[in-house]
């Protein structure tokens, strides 16, 4: 009995042994076979026989008997759920965070979908620190300078100007990824994102480890930012990406959304033609693209379709 009692999880047992003695007799009554799915009237009733219990609820065993049964039968019950484990040389995921996020397909229809993120806190403690921050919207970091009157014209100067005066006067709140976009979509590779919008676009990225631990791009759902730091986005591979590891961390892995992330990897995206659709990995849209840019192309790949995180949180 010890030894099934210590394979059995603390809730399953506690139920059972509660049912055992309050409902004597009646142990499995609660289970009813017109609650289970077709084909799994045989698997209750062979249960209800197993267990010392027919269908009429008659008691075939003393409370002792039925008890150690009922305690057996939790951890026959428990087995179809094996626990999460974690695969050989994989890192040890010490976080948690989650994306709610939605993508308007058009004026009246928009999809919501949510994936979790586990972070690799003990490959690059600091790194998955930020990040984790970021989820939880309690990332503070200053505003940038001031920009220089440099722009080609007096509208693209006056909407720098304008961006920054939002940064000062919100510069006492903290940093979310709520409100971020997906910027980049390449089929097959990679989703880009983390974009930050309106008052956050000017806040000072911020900075982690430049030392590798030696994690490779070598699987799809992987999470991954640049090296050192210095800007807010990050990617998720839809595929080993071996060629990131030379600029780019991995810092955790997708727990849930897989099926999302191949939703998004199917939205129609921005194509010019004659320009590369496999841009540099150090490129980032946020610093680029704003009025009156130097760069012409700067949305090459975006997302058709507005995707945005809605809500992120710490678990």
């Amino acid at each position: 009995i010890g030894d099934i009692m210590r394979q059995v999880p603390r809730t399953a047992l506690l139920s059972v042994v509660v049912l055992s003695y309050l409902l004597p007799g009646h142990t499995f009554s609660l289970i009813r076979p017109s609650a289970l799915r077709r084909g799994r009237r045989a698997a209750y009733d062979n249960v209800i026989t197993r267990f010392g219990v027919d269908k009429g609820g008659e008691r075939r065993a003393g409370r002792r008997e039925l008890l150690v049964r009922s305690i057996a039968a939790a951890a026959v019950v428990t087995v179809g759920v094996p626990p999460a484990v974690k695969a050989e040389g994989e890192p040890e995921i010490t976080s948690k965070v989650r994306f709610d996020m939605t993508v308007a397909l058009s004026a009246e229809e928009t999809l919501r979908r949510s994936i979790v993120v586990g972070l690799y806190g003990k490959a690059y403690p600091s790194a998955t620190a930020v990040f984790a921050s970021l989820s939880a919207g309690s990332f503070q970091t200053p505003c940038e300078k001031e920009p220089a009157a440099d722009s080609l014209t007096q509208r693209g100067g006056a909407t720098k100007r304008s961006v920054y005066r939002a940064c000062t006067e919100s510069s006492e709140t903290p940093v979310t990824y709520e409100r971020s976009l997906v910027y980049r979509v390449i089929k097959g590779s990679r989703i880009d994102m983390g974009q930050l919008q309106g008052k956050f676009s000017r806040r000072t990225p911020p900075m982690w480890e430049a030392q590798d631990a030696g994690l490779s791009h070598d699987q799809a759902g992987l999470v991954s930012v640049r090296k050192g730091g210095g800007a807010f986005d990050f990617s998720i591979t839809l595929s080993p990406q071996p060629q990131l590891d030379k600029s780019s961390l991995v810092i955790g892995k997708v727990l849930e959304g897989a099926d999302f992330l191949r939703e998004i990897e199917g939205l129609p995206v921005v194509l010019y033609p004659g320009q590369d659709a496999n841009p540099d990995p150090d490129a980032t849209r946020s610093k680029a693209c704003f009025y009156g840019g130097t760069d012409s192309f700067c949305s090459q790949l975006k997302p058709l379709k507005k995707v945005t995180v809605v809500k992120s949180a710490l678990l």
